[in-house]
């Protein structure tokens, strides 16, 4: 396992991400550096800040590098394709639309039921961040004018314009 071979390593996270860490690692605590969302590390030549993911399967946690404007989005912004792809911009606006919202409703089938105002203002966040570039688990990296593009799939979201 990676903890093992790099020993000066630090393991960030939440703190329900070291209960199930530990189910299958040991990670020292003095080798443990819990986070919360809100927060910033400073490491070295950038700081992370820890955000909510805009969706998300719990327990996980969103990065933003400010000084390369990356956001790690967690589950948040996967999609499903049919082939693989590094880049959003290597299959069209339609196919990564119809890809990020299948991911959509199988890490998060509850955002239908959210407040549309609660919706938008996670999005607005996102889009406030001026990235550029969207990693995350589950899909392509996104950059450029697809973010844009994304964002705004993301803003209209099924379900998301009838919640009460």
């Amino acid at each position: 396992m990676a903890v093992r071979s790099c020993p000066r390593a630090v393991v960030v996270g939440l703190e329900s991400t070291f209960a199930l860490l530990e189910l299958s690692v040991d990670v020292a605590f003095q080798r443990r550096r819990i986070v919360r969302v809100g927060e910033e590390f400073h490491l070295s030549d950038r700081t992370l800040r820890f955000l909510s993911p805009l969706y998300y399967d719990s327990p996980t946690i969103a990065v933003h590098d400010t000084r390369t404007e990356l956001l790690w989005s967690a589950d948040a912004f996967g999609m499903h394709v049919d082939d693989h792809i590094e880049d959003a911009a290597e299959i069209t606006v339609d196919a990564m639309a119809d890809g990020l919202l299948s991911m959509l409703e199988t890490v998060a089938p509850w955002v239908p039921n959210l407040r549309r105002s609660a919706w938008l203002d996670a999005v607005l966040a996102i889009e406030k961040l001026d990235l550029s570039c969207i990693a995350g688990s589950h899909g392509a990296a996104i950059r450029g004018t697809r973010i844009r593009e994304a964002l705004e799939v993301l803003r209209r979201a099924p379900g998301t314009d009838t919640a009460p």
